[in-house]
């Protein structure tokens, strides 16, 4: 309503104001039929706060570690070696297939009994 001057502004309320009191039935009316729209305008901004925090709480979880490492707040995590770790499971698979065979594998854990005693 920003083509409606101050004064303006201040004279209709101020008449709308002097009119309810005249007639509370009118107000009571009024009432009535704001307090849905009030209701949902209230529900939508609340909406959107949820929204916006939600997103917020996105942001911070996923850059704010990277923050800290880069303020130096926290220290950045030790890399892992994972080769020996992916070495060792090929190994163990490779060998329990070897042994495990359905159809050789009898053979090739006696084989092995042999070698070994």
């Amino acid at each position: 309503m920003t083509w409606l001057s101050t004064t303006t502004k201040a004279t209709v309320g101020v008449k709308a104001a002097q009119g309810l009191a005249k007639r509370p039935a009118l107000a009571k009316l009024t009432f009535r039929v704001s307090k849905p729209l009030l209701k949902r305008r209230a529900r939508q901004s609340a909406e959107q706060l949820a929204d916006t925090a939600r997103t917020l709480a996105t942001i911070v979880a996923i850059y704010g570690p990277l923050v800290g490492q880069e303020l130096g707040l926290v220290e950045a995590p030790k890399p892992r070696r994972t080769a020996p770790c992916i070495a060792a499971g090929s190994v163990i698979g490779a060998s329990a297939v070897y042994f495990l065979e359905p159809q050789y594998g009898r053979e090739r854990r006696e084989q092995l009994l042999r070698l070994v005693s």
